[in-house]
């Protein structure tokens, strides 16, 4: 990822320290909050992720977190804080977090699980081209399921009455080039096979 950056939203002055120097020795741009700043200016600073200590958020951490989840859905939001109940935890994941650590925890696993998150936000978000699917005459792109004018809609059921066609000459042709016989009192299946050609253009 070019330029990744990261935001730490927390008031221990010591893991914030030994976090950010590791985040820099990893390429990582990295800002510390020691109050959660409003949502617009968040929003301006244009971070990947952020690591948070819900302590520092006071009473309304839920609400920030769903707040900022919704306002930038792409942010990776990994919670680095004390203890906490099962119950606090789900609330924490429901209210937008995608990870959760229990303070004491290491710096190098913080910054992995915040890479971890934040490149499976860069596969979500990657667009596959895989082009169109071509079926004879036929050609299905992804990107419209419908003909966009009354000429291609035309020339969609032509090509479809050409291949029903085509169909119903192969289904004739294997059928006379199968020969039913009997020798020496078993019985036997010969078929003589020969080329065929879907074509559009009607036969005379």
């Amino acid at each position: 990822m070019p330029d990744p950056r990261i935001a730490i939203l927390d008031s221990d002055s010591g893991f914030v320290q030994v976090l950010a120097k590791r985040a820099g020795d990893m390429g990582w741009h990295h800002r510390r909050l020691e109050a959660p700043p409003p949502l617009d200016e968040f929003v301006a600073m244009r971070v990947h992720a952020v690591a948070v200590d819900l302590a520092l958020l006071g009473p309304r951490a839920w609400e920030f977190l769903e707040r900022l989840s919704s306002a930038l859905p792409g942010l990776g939001i990994v919670i680095c804080t004390g203890q906490s109940t099962v119950s606090q935890r789900v609330r924490g994941l429901r209210a937008g977090a995608d990870d959760w650590l229990t303070k004491p925890c290491h710096q190098e696993e913080v910054l992995a699980r915040v890479e971890a998150v934040v490149r499976r936000r860069e596969r979500s978000s990657e667009r596959v081209d895989v082009g169109p699917l071509v079926a004879g005459e036929l050609e299905i792109r992804r990107s419209s399921s419908r003909p966009s004018s009354a000429a291609e809609a035309s020339t969609l059921r032509g090509a479809s009455s050409s291949c029903s066609g085509c169909s119903r000459r192969r289904r004739a042709r294997s059928s006379s080039a199968t020969r039913f016989t009997r020798r020496s009192g078993a019985t036997r299946w010969r078929t003589a096979t020969a080329p065929w050609t879907c074509s559009s253009a009607s036969s005379g």
